[in-house]
């Protein structure tokens, strides 16, 4: 290296480049030191990391759930039901009946209804609401059993 090409790349000038000075035999001899990126390196590398156990992570678990998701409601002066829910449907076991109901629209919450509407269930959070032949029980869902 020539000495005319000399540099000054000491910690008390700027650390991302180094600026020339005047020629000086020590300095031309002297490696330019590159500034520390391993943070960066170490950043980028911890992101791709996080993103690659990620995506394993969800492939591992199927999207779609096979059991229906059973939940116990107790209904106020009314009976004690098991309600079943798949997909858009819900099945509801209560006093050694069975009733099966199909998803209708509602503008919140979820109603569900049987074909010929003599038995309606509506659910919003852990409150429901069962209709039976016009007579109406108001529900709750039971805390999960340990």
């Amino acid at each position: 290296m020539h000495p005319e090409n000399a540099t000054d790349c000491t910690p008390a000038r700027s650390t991302r480049f180094c600026v020339p000075t005047q020629p000086d035999a020590r300095a031309a001899m002297m490696p330019r030191s590159r500034p520390a990126r391993t943070g960066a390196r170490v950043r980028t590398g911890i992101i791709i990391l996080s993103g690659a156990l990620l995506a394993a992570g969800c492939s591992a678990f199927p999207l779609t759930v096979d059991a229906p998701r059973e939940v116990p409601y107790i209904c106020a002066y009314g009976p004690e039901l098991i309600a079943s829910f798949e997909d858009d449907r819900v099945e509801l076991a209560f006093n050694g009946a069975r009733a099966r109901l199909q998803a209708t629209e509602v503008a919140y919450g979820e109603r569900y209804a049987s074909p010929g509407g003599d038995v309606a269930f509506w659910t919003r959070g852990d409150a429901a609401m069962l209709e039976m032949a016009g007579v109406f029980w108001s529900c709750r869902a039971l805390p999960p059993r340990r």
